[in-house]
This record gives structure tokens, sequence and C-alpha cells, in this order.
């Protein structure tokens, strides 16, 4: 039996329409607007600012511990921003991405919680690839091979950082803000 009466294979859901109508919400409206400055940031300066990761995970708390209730809201923010930073503390730690891309990232999850975020996050290792691939392809390969040597250099080394070059880096919010957009448009690919 269909979820609804308007349910056809290969046609729009009731659920979908639904699904379309809640994405303009307050939370999206904000995270878009953190999304497009901390894109215009890292563009620019090749910086995410604390002024603007700390602030929005703030005020997502706040937010969803009014929205939800004090305790729920409280904890379903806090779960969010903790799968963010978990999600890429390893990343950090070894020097492949940087602390405001870990904030961003912890910041939309207090916003949108754990489940939203590790989507947005999966959309933004699909399309990070993708520009890698790009990358690659354009300089021939080189990046491929340098990241391998620093990776086997770090590992045989006891250094704990790769040493990333302005050269041959990413910026990781393009990919973010892709998945971000990804996440809107598609919906989740984990529920």
């Amino acid at each position: 039996m269909p979820d609804s009466q308007f349910s056809f294979p290969g046609f729009f859901t009731e659920k979908d329409i639904l699904y379309d109508i809640m994405l303009i919400t307050l939370e999206t409206v904000f995270l878009s607007i953190l999304f497009s400055v901390a894109l215009y940031t890292d563009i620019k300066w090749k910086k995410i600012p604390n002024i603007l990761t700390l602030p929005v995970a703030l005020t997502g708390i706040l937010y969803n511990g009014y929205s939800m209730g004090i305790t729920a809201g409280v904890l379903f923010a806090l779960k969010g921003f903790a799968a963010g930073v978990f999600l890429l503390i390893i990343p950090f730690y070894l020097g492949g991405t940087g602390g405001g891309d870990v904030k961003l990232l912890g910041a939309a999850g207090s916003w949108l919680g754990a489940v939203a975020v590790i989507n947005i996050f999966f959309y933004a290792a699909i399309t990070g690839a993708i520009i890698a691939l790009f990358i690659m392809i354009r300089k021939r390969g080189f990046y491929f091979w340098n990241l391998l040597n620093d990776i086997l250099l770090s590992i045989i080394s006891d250094k704990k950082t790769i040493q990333k070059s302005k050269e041959h880096g990413m910026l990781y919010s393009i990919p973010f803000a892709l998945g971000f957009i990804l996440y809107l448009i598609r919906g989740p690919l984990i529920r």
C-alpha cells in the first residue's frame, strides 16, 4: 500500500512535496548565510573566522533549546555540534583541514542536528572527491603524488601533521557549501 493516495512510481509523493515546503525555514536561511559567508572568507583569506562559527553554534543551541524545549533542544544541538566536530577531528589532527572547517560543520550541526550534519558531510565528501579529481586531472596527477608523499613521510618520520601547501590545498568550505545545497535539494542519504 502506498504512503499516500498521491504516490505514483517515478513521481513525487505527498511526503516529497511536504519536504520541499519545509525547506524554507529559519534554519535553512540562517545556514545558507553561514555557508555563504564562510565560503567568501575562505576564498578571500583562506580562513573561516571564529567570529562567524562560534556565535552561529551558540545561537543554534539557544534556538533549539527554545524551539524544542530546554533539555531536548540543547541535547539535540550539542549532539549535532559534536557530530560535526567528530567527523573532522582526525583530518584536522593530521593537518588535512583547518580548525575553521571543523567549527563550521559543528555550527551547522548545532542548528540541524547530528543526522543532518552527517548527511551534509557525506554530500561534501562526494563533491570534494569530484573537485579533487578535477584538480588532479588539471595538475596531471602531481597533487595526488605530493599528498601521498606527505602522508608516507608523516608516517615514517613521526611527524604528527601533513605539510599543507598553498599550491595543492583545497578549500573545504566549497564542498561543505555544495553538500548543504545537495542536502536541501536531494534530502537525506541516511535517516
